[in-house]
């Protein structure tokens, strides 16, 4: 009887740390609009501005947290993000970005 006592334990055990490792994958509340990003890394991922990331994990995540003004196409023009249209000087040294109203 102590022999398939140890087994049942046993059994429960494995049951509730499967059982409390998924309830802590699951989202707090399925009902909540905040929108989240988890990223697993292996290392902190530094300097994280847009300008001057210094590594390839500061790289990754910047396009995650900054947005653009323009996006560049794949044929090397530029395409609105978050300005609705821009206007460059005759001289062109000045760009003057219109920003998306929203």
């Amino acid at each position: 009887m102590k022999h398939r006592s140890a087994k049942s334990f046993l059994g429960g055990s494995i049951l509730l740390v499967v059982l409390l490792v998924l309830a802590a994958a699951l989202p707090i509340s399925a009902q909540s609009d905040e929108k989240v990003i988890r990223v697993g890394m292996w290392s902190s991922p530094g300097n994280m501005s847009p300008i001057n990331a210094d590594s390839s994990y500061g790289y990754f995540i910047v396009p995650f947290v900054f947005d653009s003004l323009v996006t560049l196409e794949e044929d090397f023009s530029f395409s609105p993000r978050l300005a609705a249209s821009w206007d460059v000087s005759e001289d062109g040294n000045t760009y003057t970005f219109h920003l998306q109203p929203d």
